[in-house]
């Protein structure tokens, strides 16, 4: 259990490493409700037949950014990645989770949320690489960010491609607080411009 409190002002950063050995159990649990601005990264490498459970709870930090990179380098290894942002005023929640499956018959799933209020914003990057050589891979990637207790003046945004359906409900994406496409256009334009 990382738990981060304290007062509400300032900057907060930490790095995490862990290695499960064969046929170990890791239950990882992330909580923030603390500095101004926190930034932190967690790796970890699982060897054959380990599991993973990581969950990120997000509630207080005005900006938070958690990277989590998993190696699932035993035959066998399972990592289960999910998280909750509870956000209002401006806060600002990114994640960003990065699995690879390095060996055959491993099991990635990753599930995150965010009940959003005010201008807050929820961010969601999730990257699963599967190389030549991974038989039997299993992974599935779902982000649901809650619209409902949002204020009226509330947008969401998508990094683009979205698999309606897989990470995000075809009622928010298609919905009127959408500006996926606009936000599509936006970055198109500027990376021309580079």
């Amino acid at each position: 259990l990382a738990t981060f409190v304290g007062p509400s002002i300032g900057f907060s950063s930490t790095m995490i490493y862990g290695e499960l050995e064969e046929q170990s159990q890791l239950s990882f649990i992330r909580a923030s409700s603390a500095a101004a601005v926190q930034i932190d990264e967690s790796n970890f490498t699982l060897k054959r037949g380990a599991r993973l459970k990581s969950l990120n709870l997000v509630s207080a930090p005005s900006i938070n950014r958690n990277t989590q990179n998993i190696f699932l380098n035993g035959e066998g290894s399972e990592a289960h990645v999910s998280g909750l942002n509870l956000l209002e005023h401006k806060q600002i929640a990114d994640n960003q989770i990065n699995v690879e499956h390095r060996a055959p018959n491993a099991i990635s799933r990753q599930m995150f949320k965010g009940v959003l209020a005010g201008q807050s914003k929820s961010i969601f990057s999730g990257r699963i690489y599967i190389p030549h050589g991974s038989i039997g891979a299993d992974s599935d990637q779902v982000n649901k960010n809650l619209m409902t207790l949002a204020k009226k003046d509330a947008i969401f945004m998508h990094d683009m491609p979205a698999h309606r359906g897989n990470e995000v409900l075809p009622e928010v994406i298609d919905g009127l607080q959408s500006v996926v496409f606009q936000q599509a256009e936006n970055r198109l334009h500027v990376q021309k411009a580079l």
